[in-house]
């Protein structure tokens, strides 16, 4: 517990505050600042969990509702599918195919589909209730990892946030204290080259 307390201590010395004579004005505000984000950055975790969560519930209702109003049916392609050039991001490509919707509704037109798959292949794919091709719904991993990401843009926005007030408050802190040693070195300057150059 002492040890604790010590560490606590050396902090917040390290940091501005304590009784130091040679602590001025401007870096007990400048301590006074950064001690404040800090704080302000802590207070934000949970609030950034919040609204993690409530952006993973968002979409793992569109992903119910997307899963409900779409269909899993099976296509068969009528054509090869081409081979994708060296290098491509895609990982499938664009070829035509024939599915039957329920109740019994045949439909031609085009499904994304591995490269090089020959015709007369089987694909799964999603459709909504018209028999238009879909892309799939939401996944609940999908919405998770949107959560997380939610939860990451707020706490970098903090961070951020509060990171440029510091610059800011240091950089007008700094302009005072310049100011200050200006002043200072006026009046103490010429007495201090005076006692160099006396004999």
């Amino acid at each position: 517990m002492n040890a604790r307390i010590h560490r606590l201590t050396g902090l917040v010395r390290s940091l501005g505050w304590g009784r130091n004579a040679l602590r001025r004005r401007t870096d007990r505000i400048e301590a006074a600042v950064v001690i404040g984000a800090i704080v302000l950055t802590l207070a934000a975790v949970p609030a950034a969990l919040a609204i993690g969560t409530r952006v993973h519930r968002h979409y793992l209702s569109v992903s119910a509702t997307q899963t409900a109003a779409e269909r899993h049916v099976t296509a068969t392609l009528l054509d090869p599918s081409d081979t994708l050039p060296l290098g491509s991001p895609e990982s499938t490509v664009p070829v035509r195919a024939r599915w039957t919707q329920p109740p019994g509704v045949g439909h031609v037109g085009i499904v994304q589909a591995a490269e090089s798959t020959s015709a007369g292949s089987h694909v799964r794919i999603w459709t909504n209730p018209a028999g238009t091709p879909m892309d799939p719904p939401l996944s609940v991993d999908q919405a998770r990892n949107r959560g997380g990401f939610a939860i990451l843009a707020a706490m970098l926005a903090v961070v951020s946030l509060l990171g440029s007030m510091i610059a800011i408050v240091r950089m007008r802190l700094n302009r005072i204290r310049y100011a200050a040693w200006s002043d200072e070195w006026q009046h103490v300057g010429p007495r201090w080259t005076q006692r160099r150059n006396s004999p």
